[in-house]
């Protein structure tokens, strides 16, 4: 049996909001090779 694992990693931003920070963890995730999310919480973003 082939498996295939995959691994979804999010940056979750602070509380104060999505933000560059959240957005540039999220590419330095993908560059890396993982499935990556810049979460939005409250949806302003």
């Amino acid at each position: 049996m082939n498996e295939i694992f995959t691994v979804i990693r999010a940056a979750v931003h602070e509380w104060l909001g999505h933000n560059d920070y959240a957005r540039e963890r999220a590419r330095m995730l993908a560059k890396m090779g993982y499935i990556a999310l810049a979460v939005d919480m409250y949806g302003d973003g």
